[in-house]
């Protein structure tokens, strides 16, 4: 069968025989043209159009090609030249962005400076170390602490010492020694520095609304261990505080 298709189009010219169903396609074409025309100028037109269409066609997908490649050579074609535009346009976002970020982080270091700035400036400056106060406090009492005092605080204030520590004001008085509740008081709330404590800590970051305890072992040589807890609703000693 193929061969003799080949044949066919060899020969100067031959006939065709329509079907019933081609015939009917063939002069529904004829009806459409604007003169009435005859079976063989319906099909020259037909095949006219069809090459005109080829035609276009292929001259389409060839501007596409020539839109999308390039046709000079060394230049770069729209669409690349395109995608470099977006390219620039994005580091150069990029690169704003990231100032934008820096200057952020720059803004907010320099107000975290300023409310450290105006917490110390409300600070006890001049106040004592809890330490110091608590072996002041104990002499003047003449209480001795071989196992634990115990304080309640009221936090004041924070104010950061460094980049990653703060120390807190708190008003304080003594409650127990060994066990033993402490009624009255030599003096009134005395207002002491807790330092140093990590500014990440649990302590650092807590809601210190309500009082805590801090929880004063003898260390020896004057000094103590220091671990703070929340207060109870009853008034008892809770959760131990991580600072």
């Amino acid at each position: 069968m193929k061969n003799a298709a080949s044949d066919a189009w060899k020969r100067e010219g031959f006939y065709l025989r329509l079907s019933k169903d081609r015939k009917a396609g063939l002069k529904k074409l004829a009806e459409g043209l604007a003169n009435a025309s005859s079976p063989a100028a319906t099909v020259d037109w037909a095949i006219e159009l069809a090459l005109e269409s080829l035609g276009a066609l292929e001259s389409s997908e060839a501007k596409e090609r020539a839109t999308i490649v390039g046709t000079d050579e060394g230049k770069l074609s729209p669409l690349a030249a395109a995608i470099e535009r977006l390219s620039v346009e994005l580091e150069l976002g990029s690169e704003r962005q990231r100032s934008r970020i820096e200057d952020i982080a720059a803004g907010v270091e320099r107000l975290a400076d300023l409310i450290s700035g105006a917490l110390s400036e409300s600070g006890p400056q001049d106040a004592a170390t809890l330490e110091e106060w608590l072996g002041s406090e104990i002499a003047a009492r003449s209480v001795l602490v071989r196992q634990v005092a115990i304080v309640r605080a009221k936090w004041v204030s924070t104010t950061r010492i460094g980049p990653c520590q703060s120390a807190l004001a708190f008003d304080v008085e003594l409650a127990d020694a060994d066990g033993e509740p402490l009624t009255g008081s030599s003096s009134t709330l005395a207002r002491v520095r807790f330092m140093p404590v990590g500014s990440g800590s649990e302590l650092a970051r807590s809601d210190l609304s309500e009082p805590i305890f801090l929880a004063c072992q003898p260390a020896g040589r004057g000094s103590w261990r220091i671990a703070p807890f929340q207060k109870n609703p009853d008034g008892s000693i809770g959760r131990q505080i991580q600072a």
